[in-house]
This record gives C-alpha cells, sequence and structure tokens, in this order.
C-alpha cells in the first residue's frame, strides 16, 4: 500500500512523479507553455488559427496546452485524423530540440506523456540551485 499524503499544497503531480514546489515553479511553467505554443505555430501551418479552433471546440486555451495535452491531442486528431501524429511528431522533435532536452527517437510514449516529460527535465534544468 502506497504512502497517503495528507497535505500536497507544496508538491506537484508531473506525470508519474510527485515534485517539490518552487515559488518560480508557476512562471517556469508559463514560460514552458509559451515555448510549447510557439513550436506549435511553427510546426502547423496556420498554427494561430488551429489553436484559436482548438480552444473553440476541445476547450482547451492556448495557456493550457501544457497542463492538458491530453485534451489538446485529441482535439488535434478530432482536426487533422490521421495526420495528427505527424503533426505532433513535428511538434515534439521541435519543443526537444529547442528546449535542449534529448529525444528519444522510436519511443512508444505518447504525445501527452512526451509533452509531461519535457516539462519535467524543462523544471529540472531550469531550477534554480541555492
Amino acid at each position: 500500500m502506497g504512502k497517503i499524503r495528507r497535505d500536497n499544497s507544496s508538491l506537484n503531480w508531473l506525470g508519474e512523479e510527485w515534485i517539490e514546489k518552487s515559488s518560480d515553479d508557476d512562471e517556469r511553467k508559463e514560460r514552458f507553455n509559451d515555448i510549447l505554443v510557439e513550436v506549435i505555430c511553427e510546426n502547423v501551418d496556420f498554427g494561430e488559427g488551429v489553436l484559436s479552433f482548438l480552444e473553440v471546440m476541445s476547450g482547451v486555451r492556448r495557456d493550457e496546452i501544457s497542463e492538458k495535452p491530453d485534451v489538446f491531442a485529441r482535439g488535434l486528431e478530432s482536426l487533422f485524423g490521421k495526420s495528427a501524429k505527424i503533426i505532433e511528431e513535428c511538434i515534439i522533435r521541435n519543443l526537444y530540440s529547442t528546449l535542449n532536452i534529448k529525444y528519444e527517437e522510436n519511443t512508444k510514449k505518447s504525445f501527452p506523456e512526451l509533452i509531461r516529460n519535457a516539462l519535467k527535465d524543462y523544471l529540472a534544468k531550469t531550477q534554480k540551485t541555492i
């Protein structure tokens, strides 16, 4: 049986584990999301239009994409069908490259998992050390 945490106010659930919050986590998550949106716009024709359409159709705002990658991925799939996988691959490759994070090709991980992993790596990489 796993440990039960009574107070998670200083922790964030990130994919597969709890990570300690720091005062600048929100700012770094916002910056990560901004980078993700930039990458999406650079890799999708009419990226701004696609983001606006997905916001209306799927309810995921551009500032929530990194928090709701599952919803974003479903929106892409409903809009682009099977081509969504190719778009997701381009987004992931360029996101990892932009963040200077190693990307393992032929991974079995889903788009949402790869977004969460990139966020986790970005937060670890940009964490201030005292």
